[in-house]
């Protein structure tokens, strides 16, 4: 009998050890974070209002794991260290990542031993990061300069700077995108390109949106997180679109701008030959090279039949009267207090402001958008006519 009872035991023992190696589940995240023991960090879904989805504790050697039913659907997701800073993911409940670390560079060091998409996703959000705090600061000595006595070799030594800052983040998530290969990446990288509509044309990037689109909505498991995705490519393809009929050739359109007196904008009044029509915000002068080249070429060609044309968009309209006085800005102003959400401006494809159009004396368009060289030479030819 005793016998019987110590094979009993023994199979009962290999039974609840099958069992217990049955029912063990994997992570959906495992990882060590050096320089980063005994503390807590936390899983948060990237959306507002923030809200920690789960707390997690790490051990002395800074390792940790995320149990799998921490989260319910696909998305960016991140954790958050204690004072150390955020680890961004794309999770799936299915997924399995492991990876490493150091919590005094996360930037550099966040490496995944066999997730490619969180060290894509890690890279976009690295150089994001960098070109935001480069770009902030080039922002700041734009500012600074505003009322100084002017210092046109700083000024434009900052302009090429912006300028090759912007190419740079763009080379560089373009460079990432084809790495990966994947329509999350790409669609991580046109938000932040979103994010600088003024910096970006989407123009070359129509066949990304759509290749995308498809890639993203045939997938059953991310379907639901792109719900929206479709309707974003209708609207970046309806500018497009717009931006195309509203070219050389085409004409004018009437628009709902008035003066201040709410008179309307006829083109016919005008009798310019040829007419430039500057569309800006009216409140701050984001782009001083630009509207300082307006008045350069109305005091040069004003007398030879040049008129201009400033359409502000804004609801300030009392900081729109004061920024038209302060800078001496001799032309013809109306004002659209719908501001940027203005039909107008959507229905042209336009953008970004500042935008702009010659036309010719009935209105009808011979360029837009050009500015510089490509402007002023425009404007000189039609004078010469």
């Amino acid at each position: 009998m005793g016998k019987l009872s110590y094979i009993f035991a023994a199979l009962l023992i290999t039974f609840v050890s099958c069992s217990e190696q049955k029912t063990k589940q994997i992570p959906l995240i495992e990882g060590q974070v050096a320089n980063y023991s005994g503390v807590l960090a936390y899983l948060y879904a990237e959306e507002a209002p923030a809200r920690a989805l789960d707390t997690i504790e790490v051990d002395a050697n800074g390792s940790f794991s995320v149990a799998k039913q921490s989260i319910e659907k696909p998305g960016f997701y991140y954790l958050q260290l204690e004072k150390a800073g955020r680890i961004y993911f794309f999770l799936k409940p299915s997924d399995y990542i492991n990876f490493q670390a150091d919590a005094n560079h996360l930037l550099e060091t966040c490496q995944s031993n066999n997730s490619k998409l969180l060290n894509h996703y890690w890279s976009l959000k690295k150089i994001n990061h960098t070109f935001n705090t480069a770009f902030k600061d080039i922002s700041t000595t734009f500012a600074q300069m505003g009322g100084q006595e002017a210092n046109d070799s700083l000024y434009h030594a900052l302009v090429t700077q912006k300028k090759e800052l912007i190419k740079q983040l763009r080379d560089q998530c373009l460079k990432i995108s084809q790495q990966a290969n994947s329509p999350i990446i790409d669609f991580v990288m046109l938000n932040i390109k979103a994010g600088n509509q003024s910096l970006f044309s989407i123009k070359s990037d129509l066949e990304l949106f759509v290749n995308n689109a498809e890639q993203l909505t045939n997938d059953e498991q991310i379907k639901a997180l792109f719900t929206d995705y479709d309707q974003k490519i209708m609207q970046a393809y309806s500018l497009i679109r717009a931006e195309g009929y509203y070219q050389k050739g085409n004409k004018f359109p009437q628009l709902k701008a008035r003066t201040n007196w709410n008179e309307a904008l006829s083109l016919n009044k005008v009798q310019g030959h040829p007419i430039h029509i500057v569309l800006w915000s009216g409140e701050d002068l984001l782009d001083d090279s630009k509207l300082k080249q307006c008045k350069t070429l109305m005091y040069r060609y004003g007398s030879n039949g040049l008129k201009t044309i400033m359409i502000a968009y804004t609801n300030n309209k009392e900081k729109w009267l004061s920024n038209i006085k302060k800078h001496r800005l001799p032309y013809w102003h109306f004002v659209d207090t719908l501001s940027v959400q203005s039909p107008d401006l959507s229905k042209m494809g336009v953008r970004s402001l500042p935008c702009n159009f010659v036309v010719d004396s009935v209105g009808t368009i011979i360029n837009r958008d050009i500015w510089g060289e490509e402007l002023a030479l425009t404007i000189r030819s039609n004078i010469e006519k």
